[in-house]
């Protein structure tokens, strides 16, 4: 059988975990109880132009939504594709680890 999958980002992700917990609380208390929502500031691309326009203005502020989970990763550090790359690797890994187990008779 091979080797446990090794797994840096999910170990980066085990270390934050109060740290990012802690500011993820906060962000939807900020939302949720005092109706506060981050924002930005559209500026013009050329995609912009597709279609007939945007229908912005440059610099017109608008609510933002990356998501809570997209914006603790970005400010850990967190590469969010690895992540999910390392749990199917493990997951392979204990799918691989029962069957061993039954074709041995170890259960």
């Amino acid at each position: 059988m091979r080797p446990y999958p090794k797994t840096p980002e999910l170990d980066k992700l085990a270390a934050i975990k109060g740290k990012s917990q802690i500011i993820g609380e906060f962000l939807v208390w900020l939302s949720d109880e005092r109706g506060l929502h981050l924002g930005e500031y559209h500026e013009h691309t050329d995609e912009c132009q597709t279609f007939g326009g945007c229908g912005m203005r440059q610099g017109e502020l608008y609510l933002a939504s990356p998501g809570i989970e997209n914006l603790l990763a970005e400010y850990f550090g967190i590469d969010l594709k690895k992540v999910a790359e390392e749990k199917d690797a493990v997951l392979d890994w204990e799918r691989e680890r029962q069957v061993s187990k039954v074709a041995t008779g170890e259960e």
